[in-house]
């Protein structure tokens, strides 16, 4: 398999990891130790959504999936960022870009 789509993979993996350890550091009471105070973790988990869902997007369309498989149901209001997409497909694709016109 092509590293960089391993490495994009294996991004998603960590970032799914530090979701899951962000998850109840916003809670009030939380019993563990803190590495953020809720404030942070709110808006950490808030980036890493956004950056989770157009990072799987892209895992999913370099795979040759169809969007509508990717993601079924969404609101009018609440499309992915299409130029996001492209650019996450341009760096973990081994696809050159030229943009010299012959």
């Amino acid at each position: 398999m092509n590293t960089k789509f391993l490495a994009l993979r294996e991004k998603i993996k960590a970032l799914s990891k530090e979701q899951k350890d962000l998850r109840p550091q916003r809670k009030e009471k939380y019993s563990g130790q803190r590495k953020f105070d809720r404030g942070t973790a709110e808006s950490l988990m808030r980036q890493n959504k956004y950056e989770l869902r157009h990072l799987h997007i892209a895992y999913g369309l370099i795979k040759g999936r169809p969007y509508e498989a990717i993601e079924r149901k969404v609101a009018d209001n609440n499309a992915p960022s299409w130029s996001y997409i492209e650019k996450i497909k341009q760096e973990y694709t081994d696809e050159t870009v030229c943009s010299v016109a012959v």
